[in-house]
Order: structure tokens, then C-alpha cells, then sequence
């Protein structure tokens, strides 16, 4: 299985790849924190570098055998990409001409259209953010141009689907492996347009934007472990049922990781296995190498607007999943042998993950309940200090 892995700034992490030839990355993705289209990513959130630190990542990528894919992936540009197409078309030139980029990832079809109408030889990838999640979505994407489509993750465990996407279409595909968010999430539409719009450049001055969305995803997993079985991440081990259908390619997130963190989760996705605790490599819980630590109570006063990322200790849930004991429960058969749409049932009427978490998911409820409570001050708290700034 090919790999496609995030640059998080640190030049060091594509050398360490670069120098160990078990590694099959096929791509590397990552972006400037902010552009005229933007990304999947608030600008907040991005480890800073500058455009020196690019070119050079993108030098590494190149030695390594691999293609740099540069991410216009933002799902909305509030109709600004039809007033602003020379523009669009300039800063691709420049990534093409003095980054030496090879692919571009878009979320929007007019997007789609522009790059191939300028640029016919570029590569597009379609992004998960567009939710292509059906046979129907893929080739209308196919008849537009698209080279790539990062199916959406909440179709991973619909066998039958996957199945019926692969037969059909001719185009390339890869699958996000280590995404622990929830299933379906409510919020996520809403999430993507957040971010996107904060990492585009005519947005630099607006308010400072904050992860009302995420949190409201870090409470419900907290209240209820059996979100956690429910999120749409491939285990290590199974990749090999994803390769049978005729996948080829997995993407690795998260690009705000740390080195360490990412080796861990491309270790992980290269040996096939992982022993131990399974939210270690997704990217939503920071459990690896970290001890589980009392979550302490947070204080009205102690939230201000700048230090937001700085209560990371107050939300972050620690949870525990028992990967080895997936293997023995053979979790993923369940769906591979139902061939279940879990889009189309009622997790009431199914309570399949329900029982799965009951025998591999330990949370301390303590913490589960301050993690909870917390999230409401800061939501409130946060809420509050932006009105006031309107």
C-alpha cells in the first residue's frame, strides 16, 4: 500500500523517511498557513513555515521519489474563485515554476475546473472535505478531470460500496487511514468552512477564530467511549481486507503532528501492526508516549482569547482502546461479512460498536466528566469574548 504523509514544517521528518528505504511514500501534502483559496486547516493550527522551508521539503520529497501535493482544499471561497481566476491561476504558476509542486488538492469543482482549463498536465486530487461518498459522486468527478479522489471516510467500513466504487471507476483513490472523529459528524460541513475560511488570505483580519466544532466533537466522545469504535479509522492490521478490494493508497494525517507522533503512525501503517493502544496513532487523541494525568477543572478566568491552545490540558480526553483485542474480537469481519451501511441503520438497532467499546475502550469517567464540563465553560467563555469584540 502506498502512503501519503503530512510535512508538518519539520525538514528532519522527510529526511528520516528519505533515508530508510522501508518506506513507500508515494506523495507528501502540506501548504503555506494561508493562500487565496486555503485549506482544510485554521491558520492557528499550522506550525509555521516559511516559503525557504517549503522549497526544501519539497527538494526531499523529490529525492525520495515521491510528488508534492500542495492543498487548495477549503470547501468555500464565498464566490470569490469566480471573480478571482487570474489570480488563482498566477499563484499556481508560481507553485509550479518556483516550487516545483506536482499535484493540487481541491475540495471545489469550479476549482477543478480552472486548474485543468490552465493547467492540463497538473494532477488533481478531490479532497475528502468534498464527501464523495458514492459511485455517482466519483464519476461525475472522473468525466471533470480529476486524477485522485480521498474517498469520504465515513463510507470505510461500507464494503459493498467501496466494492461497487472500485469496479466502476478507472480513477485513483486513496483512503485517510488514523481519522478519530466521529462518525457522520454533525458538525463537519460547518468545521470545514471555519477553517477554510481562516486560512485564506482576505480573512486575515477578521476575529480570531476558535474549534467551537471540534470541541463539541471532543465532548460527545467523552460522554459516550462507543463514538470512539464508531469513527471511521482503518486499524494497521486491516488494511490488507482495503487492498483486496483494490485500493491502493493511504493518506496519514495529521500535518500539526509532531515528528515523533507521525513515525510512530508510519511505522504503524508500514509494518501492518500496531500493539497497544490504538488512539496512539489517530489523529485526534495525543495518547502516545504521554502518561494519563488528572484532567483539572478549568476557571472562568483562566480562558482568554490568545491562550486557547494553551488549555489543551483541560479538553484533551486520554482514552485507552485495545488494539490487540480488536484483533482477537476480529472487529472489522462484522462489516466485511454484513456488508452494512451504517449510514442506513440506527445505532440503537445495531449496538454492535456499543458492545465492542464495552470490551475494549477504558476512559477514566472522572476525567471523561471534566473534559465535559470544561468544554462548556470554554465554548461559553470563548463565545462571550468574541460578541464582545463584534
Amino acid at each position: 500500500m502506498d502512503l501519503s504523509i503530512p510535512y508538518n514544517g519539520d525538514l528532519n521528518f522527510l529526511q528520516m523517511l528519505k533515508e530508510n528505504k522501508k518506506y513507500n511514500i508515494k506523495t507528501v501534502y502540506g501548504k503555506r498557513a494561508q493562500d487565496i483559496i486555503g485549506g482544510g486547516r485554521a491558520r492557528y493550527d499550522i506550525t509555521g513555515y516559511d516559503e525557504e522551508n517549503l522549497k526544501k521539503a519539497i527538494k526531499i520529497t523529490k529525492e525520495m521519489g515521491a510528488q508534492f501535493n500542495y492543498l487548495f482544499n477549503a470547501p468555500c471561497s464565498a464566490n470569490s474563485e469566480f471573480q478571482k481566476e487570474k489570480q488563482i491561476v498566477s499563484q499556481i504558476e508560481e507553485l509550479i515554476n518556483e516550487y516545483d509542486i506536482d499535484i493540487v488538492t481541491v475540495a471545489n469543482p469550479f476549482l477543478l475546473k480552472i486548474v485543468k482549463k490552465h493547467f492540463p498536465k497538473l494532477k488533481v486530487s478531490i479532497s475528502t472535505i468534498a464527501r464523495v461518498d458514492s459511485l455517482e459522486k466519483v464519476l461525475e468527478y472522473e468525466k471533470a478531470g480529476a486524477d485522485e479522489i480521498t474517498l469520504d471516510y465515513n463510507i470505510y467500513r461500507n464494503f459493498s460500496e467501496l466494492k461497487r466504487i472500485r469496479e466502476n471507476s478507472s480513477i485513483n483513490f486513496q483512503l485517510i487511514a488514523n481519522d478519530g472523529y466521529l462518525f457522520n459528524c454533525p458538525w463537519a460541513i460547518y468545521h470545514f468552512q471555519l477553517e477554510g475560511h481562516d486560512s485564506q488570505l482576505e480573512y486575515n483580519n477578521v476575529l480570531k477564530y476558535f474549534s467551537y466544532c471540534r470541541f463539541n466533537c471532543k465532548q460527545k466522545s467523552a460522554k459516550d467511549p462507543t463514538e470512539l469504535v464508531k469513527g471511521m479509522w482503518i486499524r494497521p492490521e486491516d488494511v490488507e481486507f482495503y487492498e483486496e478490494l483494490g485500493y491502493k493508497k493511504l493518506k496519514i494525517i495529521d500535518r500539526l503532528k509532531d515528528t515523533p507522533w507521525l513515525m510512530n503512525v508510519v511505522d504503524a501503517y508500514t509494518e501492518r501492526k500496531y500493539d497497544g493502544n490504538l488512539s496512539d496513532i489517530l489523529c485526534s487523541f495525543d495518547t502516545f508516549e504521554k502518561e494519563e494525568v488528572n484532567t483539572p477543572v478549568i476557571k472562568k478566568e483562566d480562558i482568554c482569547e490568545d491562550k486557547i491552545q494553551s488549555l489543551r490540558n483541560y479538553w484533551d480526553l486520554k482514552p485507552y482502546i485495545d488494539n490487540k483485542k480488536l484483533s482477537k474480537l476480529n472487529f472489522i469481519e462484522f462489516f466485511r461479512k454484513n456488508k452494512t451501511d451504517c449510514r442506513n441503520i440506527k445505532c440503537s438497532n445495531c449496538n454492535y460498536c456499543e458492545n465492542i467499546a464495552k470490551q475494549v475502550v477504558h476512559v477514566n469517567k472522572e476525567n471523561a466528566s471534566n473534559v465535559v464540563n470544561n468544554l462548556d465553560v470554554i465554548k461559553d467563555s470563548m463565545t462571550d469574548l468574541l460578541k464582545r469584540k463584534c
